[in-house]
């Protein structure tokens, strides 16, 4: 074959000229990660215009020689014949990392021709920033826009680079077309889908860098090294909301980048119209580990697969993410159970070889994906239970053959992984108890479940089987194990000859013998409150456990079950341990914030692989082969790779989380926003300034009394508080002292809200409404103006008159307005169960109500005559606003038209005039929706807000008045971003 493949190539020549071009398209053809056409080639060697001829001479090794088609090798010996070496290839050998270079600096030379803002023309000026979902025939309008040498050329530039010989002219190559084109190549690769290549090419050149600056280091290697870590880092931390929006690189993406960037500070000069203010004191910095993603939901799993490639997070909200242990890139799609209202997302396991995953979803599927791609393999309806509790299902793969173990309620079924049939069932095996943890050994001859009582919950049982035989060898009780104990609870030794399995009550560990199931020992740890982990070591005879609320570890020999020793050294308790490959050390991660390493059997302390890590960091996980950890952070996912250096500081400290119940109030003038913790310890009413986000002072003394509620007065001077001592406190907002004394209010819930607290709009009455009662005091003098007891706690007042005379409200039958000062009332009958907004007009006779699915207008009379009921559906129902001519009516992102009977729904593609305001009064027209902020005039998604700022209760705090949204981060800080760049202007 070598001796043809010779005769084509020398045929091809006619003279030594012929010679040097027929090796550069031949360079380029074999070295290519996908099959190019003559158009491309011609694109990356735009001085030689034989290409064609070329390959068409060439008909004997290549395939296809129509210029649009990619181009295919006839059969692999070619590409190793000249691949191989001098001798062989005789004058054709293509030096792989020199033809990965000269193809780089051509792709890099194409996309920087081609790239430019917008390169698919989709963005108009006078619309929204387009998400990718809302670009029609995206994939078409790619292939009209684009040529397929751009489009090659997005995709593979880093993966040729990485796999070429860098010279130090190619570095600066590289360094100057990430300063210039890195926002513009994310763009279209964000367009194709491709955000996954992005993280991992840059990923690559990132490690490339490090080591070269390593072995020599300079100033132009550490510049090198920060511009390449930085574009790293924006797209690894960006990837969810970059693979949503691609112009969004562009903005909120480019505006939470560092400062004093060597990348992003020209960018954001450049893009500056395009971007969205936003005024807060937190300084943003990357370390040199990979910040994958804001991850503030609680965490249900993290699972590393065996082989150390894959990482799976599954959070509280019901999202699993598959990530690329090696540069942080999410692979596939994240899963969220499409049939299911709320996602429910049980156990995640992996297989022995790391390259399937199962998970359990509420929705009665077992989801089978493949661990390269992210792409579903085998899915499948679960019999039985209608529900899968996270804590409570398991599943396991065997090792030695395609089976999926699943507990399924009372009981264990096997199904066959390559066609998802049924096995068998272990239903009547487990007796009387309710399987909660299921094992394979590793040589897949034995199997194992620890089930916990039906009746008392009071000892646990487990039971062995001969996987080959399937028969149930042995059972035996175990120390008592309760439902909501979380798995696991049973571990093979890696030579599959003993197993161990324990509780969630109780220290005690029993070690059995896996062919019979006979015990070998009762193993007593520390803890008082059961057993946490056991693992055997990979490669010696030991075992190691540690207790849920323990600092220790204790050590033991696997065969007898002889305490070898107890390694003490933390301060705080052990939330993971794990041995290292060698099974000669034993890792082990506290809460009190560092990572550790001992000696085995001895104990004694190692140095450790890193010098330790400080901050709030949660969920910290080794990878198997002791090269990557993971922890979750105050507001980040964070990935280290341990090979390459210290872990260092991540985190800024203790963070002050945003609570379910704290609350949050703003001014109706001037630039003060105040904030009442109600759990916090630490927390009280504090104030800051929304033109500096600084904090104007610290909590404010005297208030840490469980804040239940707080108002600002229209004046702006002044704030109400509710506290959970049933006292209402006034403060000056300015001096931040108390004005006069508490007042007690014995209607006041300890826990909860009250169903209404407002100032007269002259800021001289202060109502309150809670638990059927309502009450109206002088804000100066304490004397009360005004009561109402109803017998109903649906009962209360909302919304003062525009003179701050009388005061609407509801009681068990009627909506009544009453003069707050003679008592006179009129009455309306109440048509709905409950109101939760009330609003007088400042021009008409008019009063507006909401309840939860609807509007009633009321007008002022004698009495108060339904006008009209308006329906609405979905939004974010805050607010309830006139505007100044009182012509309009706007609650949260709907808006109406008052003036005209009926009323008739405001359809401008902009908000009107007459809502404008001062400051923070303004009504906004802006809403969050499952992570974006929305507008409804012009109507669609604005920008999304920042994973680390989605906080767990962001739906209850977050705030818009006119184009600003003000968010929280996980310190309590406030985050003030101004959308009107990103909205059209009239």
């Amino acid at each position: 074959m070598d001796d043809l493949y010779l005769s084509v190539l020398r045929q091809a020549l006619f003279d030594e000229k012929a010679a040097q071009i027929l090796m550069e398209i031949l360079c380029t053809i074999i070295v290519a990660f996908q099959p190019i056409s003559i158009n491309t080639i011609s694109a990356f060697l735009p001085e030689n215009h034989q290409v064609e001829d070329l390959v068409q001479d060439l008909g004997g090794v290549l395939k296809d020689g129509d210029p649009d088609r990619p181009i295919k090798v006839v059969h692999p010996t070619f590409r190793e014949f000249v691949l191989s070496n001098r001798e062989r290839a005789n004058g054709f050998l293509v030096d792989s990392p020199t033809s990965h270079a000269t193809v780089a600096n051509a792709c890099v030379n194409v996309l920087e021709q081609f790239l430019e803002y917008d390169i698919l023309g989709v963005q108009a000026e006078d619309q929204l920033l387009p998400r990718n979902s809302d670009v029609p025939f995206l994939g078409q309008l790619i292939e009209k826009q684009t040529t397929p040498a751009v489009r090659y050329a997005t995709a593979y530039w880093a993966h040729h680079a990485t796999d070429a010989d860098i010279s130090l002219e190619m570095w600066t190559f590289i360094r100057h077309f990430l300063a210039r084109q890195l926002l513009c190549w994310v763009e279209l690769m964000s367009w194709r889908g491709n955000i996954s290549l992005c993280v991992e090419g840059l990923a690559r050149i990132h490690s490339k860098a490090r080591k070269q600056h390593a072995d020599n280091p300079s100033a132009s290697s550490s510049l090198n090294l920060s511009v390449i870590r930085h574009a790293y880092q924006f797209v690894v931390h960006n990837q969810t909301t970059l693979a949503q929006a691609a112009l969004q690189a562009y903005s909120i993406s480019l505006v939470l980048t560092p400062q004093s960037s060597p990348i992003f500070d020209g960018y954001r000069e450049r893009y500056r119209s395009r971007q969205p203010k936003v005024v807060t004191t937190q300084k943003i910095e990357w370390g040199s580990h990979s910040v994958l993603e804001g991850y503030t939901s609680s965490i249900e799993q993290l699972v590393f697969s065996p082989d150390s490639t894959r990482f799976i997070i599954i959070s509280g909200d019901g999202v699993l993410r598959l990530f690329d242990a090696g540069t942080g890139a999410i692979v596939g799609v994240p899963f969220k159970d499409p049939d299911a209202e709320i996602s429910v997302i049980g156990d995640c396991t992996f297989s022995s070889d790391g390259q399937q995953f199962a998970f359990l979803t509420g929705s009665n599927q077992v989801y089978m994906w493949d661990s390269q791609t992210g792409e579903e393999v085998l899915p499948r309806f679960l019999r039985g239970k209608k529900r899968v509790y996270r804590n409570y299902t398991r599943s396991a793969f065997s090792p030695t053959h395609p089976y999926l173990a699943a507990i399924d309620g009372p009981g264990i079924w096997m199904l066959h992984t390559k066609g998802g049939k049924d096995l068998m069932s272990f239903a009547t095996y487990t007796d009387r108890h309710l399987p909660v943890d299921i094992a394979f050994s590793p040589d897949g001859k034995w199997f194992v479940c620890v089930g916990e009582s039906k009746r008392d919950h009071t000892n646990g049982r487990a039971f062995v089987w001969d996987w080959e035989s399937q028969k149930r060898i042995n059972s035996y009780d175990t120390y008592k194990i309760k439902g909501w104990a979380t798995p696991p609870m049973v571990a093979f030794s890696a030579d599959s000859t003993r197993f161990a399995t324990w509780g969630n009550e109780g220290a005690q560990i029993y070690l059995r013998e896996s062919s019979t199931g006979d015990g070998v020992a009762i193993l007593v740890g520390k803890g008082s409150d059961g057993c946490k982990s056991v693992v055997f070591s990979p490669q010696g005879s030991f075992l190691a456990a540690h207790g849920h609320d323990t600092s220790s570890i204790t050590l033991w020999e696997q065969n007898e079950g002889k305490m070898v020793s107890v390694i003490n050294g933390h301060s705080a308790k052990v939330l993971h341990i794990s041995f290292s490959p060698d099974g000669q050390r034993l890792a082990s991660v506290s809460d009190d914030q560092t990572v550790r390493v001992w000696s085995i059997p001895a104990g004694d302390p190692l140095e450790s692989i890193f010098a330790g890590y400080t901050g709030d960091i949660r969920h910290p996980l080794l990878s198997p082969d002791w090269t990557k950890l993971v922890t979750i952070s105050s507001e980040n996912l964070n990935l280290y790779n341990l090979q390459e250096r210290a872990m260092g500081s991540v985190s800024r400290g203790k963070p002050r989380k945003i609570m379910k119940y704290d609350h949050v109030a703003a001014p109706l003038t001037g630039s003060l926003i105040a904030r009442g913790d109600h759990f916090s310890k630490d927390g009280g009413l504090q104030i800051w300034d929304t033109s500096t986000g600084e904090a104007v002072g610290p909590v404010i003394e005297g208030s840490r009394t469980g804040i239940t509620y707080l108002v600002y007065s229209p004046d702006g001077q002044m704030i109400a508080t509710t506290s959970s001592d049933l006292h209402i406190r006034i403060w000056d907002a300015h001096t931040q002292t108390m004005i006069g004394e508490p007042l007690h209010v014995p209607c006041l819930s300890a826990n909860l809200r009250p169903d209404g607290f407002f100032f007269s709009p002259d800021s001289q009455l202060l109502g309150v409404c809670s638990s059927g009662s309502s009450y109206v005091w002088n804000v100066h003098t304490r004397e009360e103006m005004w009561s109402h007891r109803g017998n109903s706690v649906y009962t209360y007042a909302f919304a003062f008159s525009p003179d701050s005379t009388h005061i609407a409200g509801m009681d068990a039958n009627n909506v009544y307005i009453t003069n707050v000062y003679t008592g006179s009332r009129i009455l309306g009958p109440r048509k709905n169960s409950l109101y939760t907004f009330g609003a007088f007009s400042p021009t008409d006779p008019l009063l507006a109500v909401t309840y939860s699915r609807g509007l009633e207008l009321w007008r002022i009379g004698e009495d108060l005559q339904l006008v009209v009921e308006l329906s609405f559906e979905g939004g974010d129902h805050r607010g309830l606003t006139f505007s100044s001519d009182g012509r309009y009516l706007a609650h949260g992102p709907f808006c109406w038209d008052v003036s005209s009977v009926p009323p008739r729904t405001y359809d401008g593609r902009f908000p009107p005039n007459s809502f404008e305001g001062k400051g923070l009064c303004t009504h906004s027209f802006l809403t969050y929706q499952n992570g974006w902020i929305h507008s409804s005039y012009p109507a669609g998604a604005v920008l999304p807000v920042p994973s680390n700022l989605r906080l767990q209760w962001l739906d209850r705090h977050w705030y818009a008045y006119g184009t600003c949204v003000l968010l929280w981060n996980d310190y309590g800080e406030p985050i003030i971003v101004d959308c009107s760049p990103l909205l059209p202007k009239p």
